[in-house]
């Protein structure tokens, strides 16, 4: 029996529940089987988000005006465009490097307007794309009033832009056209900006004016700014312009103002204005003060603005914590919960808005390290066995929870059965969904010391005095360069706390384990490439009393 008639005789709930597993590429093959197998896997196919190495095929596809295939058109099934587009601008390179170089982004920029007009004219006023991300540090000037014409794109509601910057002549940062799209439900913009230019800063403000009156229905907004690498508040601020626009359904709103001296607005009068908002995350120099916010669920920021949120007076669900600061603000979940805790007032503090905010089941500490961090500063961040009681007693309701703890805590809980994991956690007898990021500071590969020497060492005699010990130590770097995190962060190591945590907690059902450290300093390894990160998700079953924990694979 041919493939067409296998595959035409399977029932349409068992091909519909079969798109789901299936990668493009086998999409792309069941296409082509039968018209009917066209008409049925193209809509899967096209309607999802191209890979990155997919995206100019893709393109070139949806860019192609003629019918392709058995049926409709595939740009009939767009819904997503996920565009990116990065060039490295080398000011060195020769005058036929940078004219070669504005070729490729010419064609490539022409080629993603083909794709989008081409959409639209085949769907002839019935698109069904819905979302575009633009991430590139390429400006197009023709893709915002392409966009424009709600009468092309009616379905289009979501729109996010990522690290616009200038490159070439014909890149005119000053384009901020996009937001002027109508009727948009979201809008996502992040700018990363190193070079000092303010000009997309201003032109931003000046366009961010538009959105009340073109997008009275937007919903979600969400404004990134990194400026941390320019050494100084940028003159221009987005800020005033802020807390003027007034939106009657926003729900989300971020903003991160990523630099090192902090502003001296704060976004207050933005929040108290929009009593609708639901999910917040905020990340700006100067202190949240009290705001009113009744139906706020979610937020999102750092530990001093999280005490002016959780004060019982709204029905807070998810608190993500911020612990990462600048160098110029005092760490205050590290002195209070630290394993060098010092500042009880503090700890007092933030225990007493965990203990007030009865309605929150998720509580996220979040951190993120970075190559350059010292031990020292690392391990101040992490969480002490004392802590977490503190925060289990305090939250006893909570289904998710992450934090951050250290190798020496490990350690206190192997010597002391009383302060086992699993005891201080014991209280979370609602907690589903735990997430424990480990750092284990300077390690070698589990048992990989001897192997390494004893690897180097073959072949040379006890009494040979010419034994190149250079050699040897060169061979021990190479093998610690080279060995994968699994050698130096084996699950076997932790098992034995992920079971303490599945037996004390009835209800847990998913434990993810982030362990972070830096390889053992060796000779001739760049200090950049000395971290070491694995991730093991690990799912608990529990059948008859029994308890088994599955690892669904490790990610690095």
């Amino acid at each position: 029996m041919g493939r067409r008639n296998v595959l035409n005789k399977l029932p349409n709930e068992f091909c519909k529940r079969l798109v789901a597993y299936l990668p493009n590429q086998s999409l792309s093959a069941l296409c082509i089987v039968s018209k009917a197998a066209y008409k049925f896997f193209s809509p899967n196919l096209y309607s999802r988000k191209p890979t990155v190495p997919q995206t100019t095929k893709f393109l070139r596809t949806l860019a192609n005006p003629k019918r392709v295939g058995f049926g409709e058109h595939p740009a009939t099934h767009i819904r997503h465009l996920d565009l990116a587009i990065s060039v490295l601008a080398d000011y060195t390179s020769s005058p036929d490097q940078q004219k070669k170089r504005e070729e490729q982004i010419q064609q490539y920029s022409k080629l993603v307007i083909t794709a989008i007009d081409n959409t639209a004219r085949v769907s002839a006023g019935r698109s069904k794309l819905q979302a575009i991300s633009w991430t590139s540090n390429v400006a197009l000037e023709e893709l915002g009033p392409l966009l424009i014409n709600s009468s092309r794109f009616p379905n289009l509601k979501a729109v996010k832009v990522c690290s616009i910057s200038s490159y070439g002549k014909n890149s005119k940062r000053a384009n901020f056209q996009f937001l002027a799209i109508p009727k948009l439900q979201k809008i996502e913009y992040e700018e990363d900006r190193g070079d000092g230019d303010e000009q997309t800063l201003a032109a931003f403000c000046s366009s961010l004016k538009t959105i009340s009156a073109t997008s009275p229905q937007l919903h979600t907004l969400k404004l990134k700014f990194d400026y941390s690498a320019l050494g100084y508040r940028p003159r221009k601020s987005v800020i005033p312009l802020m807390n003027q626009l007034r939106f009657a359904n926003l729900k989300v709103f971020s903003f991160e103002m990523l630099q090192e001296s902090g502003d001296k607005e704060d976004l207050c009068p933005f929040l108290n204005a929009h009593a609708s908002l639901e999910d917040i995350s905020l990340d700006i120099g100067k202190s949240l003060i009290s705001t009113a916010l009744p139906n706020l669920r979610c937020f999102r920021g750092r530990a001093r603005d999280c005490l002016t949120i959780c004060d019982g007076k709204r029905p807070i669900h998810t608190l993500t914590v911020l612990i990462d600061k600048p160098l110029s603000d005092p760490i205050e979940v590290a002195s209070a919960f630290g394993r060098r805790a010092k500042d009880a007032t503090s700890k007092a503090d933030i225990l007493k808005s965990l203990t007030a905010t009865r309605t929150m089941r998720r509580l996220f500490f979040v951190t993120h390290l970075r190559h350059f961090d010292t031990d020292d500063y690392i391990e101040q961040r992490a969480f002490s066995v004392e802590a977490i009681a503190d925060v289990a007693k305090a939250c006893p309701l909570l289904t998710h929870l992450a934090l951050q703890i250290d190798h020496f805590t490990l350690a206190s809980t192997r010597s002391a059965p009383v302060y086992s994991i699993g005891a201080n956690f014991a209280k979370l007898s609602c907690l589903e969904w735990l997430r424990l990021d480990i750092w284990e500071g300077e390690v070698q590969p589990e048992g990989g010391a001897s192997r390494a020497l004893g690897s180097a060492l073959d072949g040379y005699d006890s009494d040979d005095y010419g034994m190149d010990y250079d050699d040897i130590e060169f061979g021990y770097s190479d093998y610690v360069y080279a060995a994968p995190p699994e050698d130096f962060f084996p699950l076997s190591r932790y098992s034995r706390h992920v079971t303490a945590l599945a037996t004390r907690l009835p209800k847990l059902r998913m434990v993810e384990l982030v362990i972070q450290g830096r390889r053992e300093n060796v000779l001739g390894v760049d200090a950049d490439d000395m971290d070491l990160e694995i991730t093991y998700p690990l799912v608990i079953s529990r059948i008859n009393k029994r308890v088994d924990i599955h690892s669904l694979g490790a990610t690095r």
